[in-house]
């Protein structure tokens, strides 16, 4: 189990516009985030997500409303923070501005 095979998900599933950050002093060493189509299609990736988790008999933490659009997915196992964001949200929050800063070089 890894980050790359998440990403792997959330590529085949059509997310877009994925980006991964290797942050420092953040709350996770790993934070992707992913643009969806809609709050239908952040909640059927977060359920994939889930299952691939499962399958490495793991857990992790899903929260938000995907009628909000936004779902952010926590995975312990791998010190990685999932958001997967409709482009509204996506671009109003820009959270790539603040891990940006953040990122290890």
């Amino acid at each position: 189990m890894n980050t790359k095979e998440v990403i792997n998900i959330l590529e085949a599933n059509k997310a877009e516009e994925i980006q991964t950050f290797t942050c420092k002093g953040y709350i996770c060493e790993n934070v992707v985030i992913a643009t969806t189509l809609n709050g239908v299609h952040s909640s059927a990736l977060s359920g994939r997500i889930l299952n691939y988790v499962k399958e490495y008999n793991e857990s992790c933490i899903i929260d938000g409303d995907s009628k909000d659009g936004w779902v952010v997915v926590e995975i312990p196992a791998l010190n990685t923070i999932l958001h997967l964001m409709v482009k509204e949200k996506r671009d109003y929050y820009n959270l790539e501005e603040i891990l940006a800063k953040n990122s290890k070089k």
